[in-house]
């Protein structure tokens, strides 16, 4: 699987978030395409949009604002704090419910420590933990882990940012959506403090499951938290707190035809007490949940154009408050509800379309706080999610170009017609966008320009032994990125063929003899199987008879053809041509000199080369031929070779 700097963009993670809970966002509200719409981008007519603290709760948080991590920690941390706070929770347990509180907080942030340790070496390496760690020391501190500026471990006291940060940290995995991988990783951890006269005795535990394969990631993480809280002295139990954070997302990594990847996200925290140490069991509690599906939107330019999201957010308080506060002095149960349509572009400000959040029940005025920290989670969560599947349809992994011949071999200035298709990686679906070739090395490609698929392409090969024509291609869409690199080598740039022997050459009365050497002849491929070259035989002789003789020498050109075995390559079958011979004899006769040609025995010399001979050794062979009412008989030692 791919590995990667654990988390260097973690402080990306959590985008803008000192502007937001600091001195909060306000841009221009305005109508968004609902994510089920196909279009990439949306016209929108002009609201006004409510500061953070408005009836609709929402804050935006632009793509390019970037910020220190910690801030969404601590800001996620106060509010639960406030929840616990504003429901009682620690007048509940009594005088020390605050301590009883601080103990657990530290408890969650060691724990915390050591399950984002086990992540991140899984987003660093790519292999998922089977077991988690034997303890903090094998991280060191959060500097090691992150690779950026450490969190403070208190920050991690609560399961709901915990799970937010699992959750972003985990969108790593979307590069390996083409890899089929799998894998849960359980934490469990129980605890038994006595402190403050109070005993507090109970678990934390996490499961991380991971699913990637066929241009899919899943991620579904659980993180809860159990405190059984009793008095020290009298061993009564006194209070039950529970936290539990739920988070999944989904991805098709992938853009399909309309250009969008598309996603779900899920994501709930809950805190409960109950109280049983009074006469009557009283409980108090809070929580936020957000839901809904998105798309990551994909450009011509397979660069990230925007994040849709439509998202149903949830919340939801109850408590009997405390006549001494802090937080609420009355009872209070209420629930809210909100729909909201996000776009947040990669440039420019992000847009929401929305109404106001829908509150019911007694005590609703923290609901607007809910809202919107949920909603900020989930968009700093979704910039992550474009960011990582950006890189992987850009990776080259969502498209194939399938060319009709791959990288190999080829024979000298062989000529190839490459039909090149591209499809989708997972689904087969075929592209038909314009394919960029580029060319490097010998000989050359047509045509140059983009042209749309399937598209057709002719290579024509080097003329020499090793000689590399490189292709590269690419399609650029909506799509994603495709890329394919052929490289052709020459093969065999020629056979060398080398031959020596002697002949002899009787009839009509004469008697003609002579030995001859073919000096080394590189024969190249020309045409299918067929090699060709050019050369000259070397001739030394006699030649007698009817009372008259004379020595001989001379030179011949030939042109020798060797055509490949079809059943076996590693034969080659040779036959010669035998140019007419210039050269004339001078003999002595009784009656005088006379000049003849002396290129009848070179003929009959070839002549005897019938069966196959093998490349890569020398061959023997013996020659029996009859022409023009001569016999002759001749051997020829024959040596060829790969160039």
């Amino acid at each position: 699987m791919h590995r990667r700097n654990p988390l260097t963009s973690i402080p990306a993670a959590w985008l803008g978030l000192v502007l937001v809970f600091s001195i909060g966002c306000s841009s221009s509200q305005q109508g968004a395409p609902s994510p089920d719409s196909t279009s990439a981008t949306a016209p929108a007519t002009a609201e006004t949009q409510s500061s953070p603290g408005g009836s609709d709760g929402i804050a935006l948080v632009d793509f390019d604002q970037t910020n220190d991590p910690e801030a969404a920690a601590r800001n996620e941390l106060d509010l639960v704090r406030e929840i616990r706070t504003e429901a009682g929770m620690p007048a509940l347990i009594g005088p020390n419910g605050e301590e009883a509180f601080a103990t657990l907080d530290a408890i969650e942030a060691e724990f915390a420590r050591t399950v984002l340790a086990d992540v991140a070496t899984f987003v660093e390496s790519g292999e998922f933990p089977t077991e988690p760690s034997a303890g903090s020391t094998r991280q060191g501190n959060m500097l090691a882990v992150f690779g950026v500026s450490a969190i403070d471990i208190n920050l991690l006291a609560d399961t709901g940012f915990t799970t937010s940060l699992i959750m972003t940290m985990l969108t790593g995995v979307i590069v390996n959506a083409g890899t089929s991988e799998s894998g849960t990783l359980p934490h469990q951890q129980s605890f038994d403090k006595t402190a403050d006269g109070l005993r507090q005795q109970g678990d934390v535990g996490t499961s991380i499951t991971v699913q990637a394969g066929g241009g899919k990631v899943s991620v579904d993480i659980i993180l809860s938290a159990t405190d059984r809280i009793s008095n020290a002295a009298t061993g009564s139990f006194v209070a039950l707190y529970t936290s539990r954070s739920v988070g999944h997302f989904d991805i098709e990594a992938c853009p399909d035809a309309e250009g969008i990847a598309a996603g779900t996200y899920t994501f709930e925290t809950k805190h409960e007490l109950t109280d049983v140490s009074g006469a009557s069991t009283v409980a108090s509690g809070g929580g936020r949940s957000v839901a809904g599906p998105f798309r990551v939107i994909d450009g011509e330019d397979a660069h990230l154009v925007q994040v849709e999201a439509a998202l149903d957010l949830t919340a939801d308080a109850r408590g009997p408050g405390s006549p001494e506060g802090p937080g609420s002095t009355t009872p209070f149960d209420w629930t809210a509800a909100q729909h909201v349509e996000i776009i947040t572009p990669r440039s420019g400000g992000t847009t929401w379309n929305g109404g106001a959040a829908s509150v019911s029940g007694t005590g609703g005025d923290s609901a607007s706080g809910y809202m919107f920290f949920s909603t900020a989670m989930a968009q700093l969560f979704l910039a992550e999610v474009g960011k990582e599947a950006e890189k992987f349809w850009r990776s080259g992994k969502c498209i194939e170009l399938v060319p009709s011949r791959d990288t190999g071999k080829v024979k000298p200035n062989e000529q190839i017609s490459l039909v090149v298709n591209a499809r989708q990686a997972f689904t087969g679906d075929e592209i038909k966008k314009p394919i960029t070739p580029t060319f490097t090395g010998k000989a050359s490609l047509e045509p140059t320009e983009a042209t749309d698929a399937p598209a057709t392409f002719t290579f024509v090969a080097g003329p020499d032994k090793d000689d590399k024509g490189t292709i590269n291609l690419e399609q650029t869409s909506i799509r994603g990125i495709g890329t394919k690199t052929l490289e052709f080598t020459v093969e065999g740039g020629g056979l060398r063929v080398t031959m020596t022997g002697a002949w002899q050459l009787t009839g009509a009365g004469n008697h003609f003899s002579g030995e001859a050497t073919l000096d080394e002849v590189i024969l190249r491929l020309q045409d299918g199987d067929t090699y060709v070259g050019n050369g000259t035989v070397s001739a030394v002789g006699n030649m007698s008879g009817h009372g008259c003789s004379g020595d001989v020498r001379l030179a011949q050109a030939v042109q020798l053809e060797g055509v490949l075995v079809e059943s076996d390559p590693s034969l080659v079958r040779l036959t010669a041509s035998v140019e007419p011979s210039e050269d004339l004899v001078t003999v002595e006769c009784p009656t005088g000199s006379v000049s003849v040609p002396f290129d009848v025995g070179i003929h009959l010399w070839f002549q005897g080369l019938r069966d196959p001979l093998p490349i890569g050794q020398s061959t023997d062979v013996s020659i029996d031929e009859t022409q023009g009412g001569g016999e002759g008989q001749g051997n020829a030692v024959v040596t060829i070779s790969e160039e």
